[in-house]
């Protein structure tokens, strides 16, 4: 099955996407104020464009409405320019109005607000029936059958009903039933349901079924298409982030691989222990630093020309000046002097094993009494370091007084 298949039926002004995976990329035409933006669709979607001449992919603007079928599938992520987003599951309807609000006709959806840390951001318009929500922060379920339905979940909340009978503050756990006479019930949701209808509407499940079976049946190009954008949808989806890493890998890209399995051991770190994937980033990381090291190498006339950059120290591992056997030491003192200076504002520390690396490489090609120093500076130039901190120390006898 084809993904991304458009038909643009012009009688009645409809575009339908028959994919079982629809992803819409921020492509916006010039000067079309676009209220929000499609980010993942799966199953079966209808959208209705009030602009018949406007062909701004996956952007909806004011009058538009998006609608899924029936099937369980069938589900939307859509997101706003403030960072509100909104899934859309099954047999619903939603109606895209100005900045902000939207009209919830049939259906369901769940509704994210997130303002901007120490910022009042404007609070989300979802009307619904003879009233509407008003979400300033907070995840709220919003259901429109016979008559509208709210839940409200999660302890940051800021929500207020606006209905003929006037204004109702909402909480943390309330279940918000309108009569037809557009009286509110308050009632208490359970405490499984927040679970229960995330995982009904949000699209993320099915496009990680999809995307992997595509990968089982190694059609990789689908399946790299498809988890990447999960993850552009899902930034913290674990599945997406794993197999993004596997295809970078087998495509010799170790710098993206790695990035991708950071992630991942980030996310689901017994997963990636039970995957393997821990041990592999260990080797993974060691050759994608003796490749930036080797490339640095080769441009070290360019790097050592370019300024320094602002407030950065470079820590070389400190020297062992006695005997042989306190050698180990020197990395825990290092260690120890990295810490406390990643800790002073504003001052970066640079990596410390591309340093040793670049340090080792640069010795090998090096003679002369002076080549300890003389590489640590040869290495804190290329890496750009403003600050350069090379020491050394000496344990003592002290049997022999000292």
């Amino acid at each position: 099955m084809k993904n991304n298949f458009l038909i643009f039926a012009h009688k009645a002004n409809l575009l339908l996407c028959f994919s079982a995976l629809f992803f819409c990329h921020t492509v916006k035409a010039e000067n079309i104020p676009g209220v929000a933006q499609i980010e993942l669709c799966t199953g079966e979607i209808q959208i209705s464009k009030l602009d018949k001449n406007s062909q701004a992919q996956g952007t909806l603007l004011p009058g538009d409405a998006l609608q899924t079928t029936d099937n369980p599938n069938s589900r939307c992520r859509v997101a706003f320019p403030n960072g509100n987003f909104i899934d859309i599951g099954s047999a619903t309807t939603v109606k895209f109005d100005k900045d902000q609000q939207i009209t919830l006709m049939q259906g369901r959806l769940i509704a994210y607000a997130m303002p901007t840390l120490g910022q009042a951001g404007q609070a989300m318009e979802i009307h619904i029936g003879n009233g509407g929500l008003a979400l300033a922060m907070g995840k709220v379920l919003v259901t429109m059958k016979d008559k509208p339905e709210i839940a409200v979940f999660n302890d940051l909340v800021s929500a207020v009903w606006h209905g003929r009978q006037g204004e109702k503050t909402l909480y943390p756990g309330n279940l918000v039933k309108v009569t037809s006479s557009s009286a509110v019930e308050i009632t208490q949701a359970s405490q499984a349901m927040e679970g229960q209808v995330s995982e009904q509407i949000s699209p993320e499940i099915p496009a990680v079924n999809q995307a992997t079976q595509a990968f089982k049946a190694r059609d990789l190009q689908t399946a790299t298409r498809l988890f990447t954008q999960i993850q552009q949808a899902f930034p913290y989806n674990a599945a997406a982030a794993y197999h993004l890493g596997l295809f970078e890998l087998n495509a010799g890209h170790t710098s993206k691989a790695v990035q991708q399995w950071q992630k991942y051991a980030t996310i689901d770190p017994e997963g990636a222990k039970k995957s393997g994937v821990t041990k592999q980033l260990t080797l993974m990381n060691s050759k994608s630093i003796q490749d930036e090291v080797t490339q640095a190498i080769a441009n070290e006339k360019m790097l050592s020309g370019l300024a320094p950059e602002p407030n950065s120290i470079a820590v070389n591992p400190l020297i062992n000046k006695g005997a042989e056997q306190y050698g180990p030491i020197g990395k825990g003192l290092t260690a120890f002097v990295i810490t406390d200076l990643a800790k002073v504002p504003g001052l970066k520390v640079l990596e410390r094993e591309k340093l040793q690396k670049l340090i080792d490489e640069i010795k090998l090609s090096q003679t002369g009494e002076l080549v300890e120093t003389s590489s640590r500076v040869r290495a804190g130039r290329i890496m750009r370091a403003e600050k350069l901190m090379i020491g050394d120390y000496l344990i003592g006898n002290s049997k022999e007084g000292q």
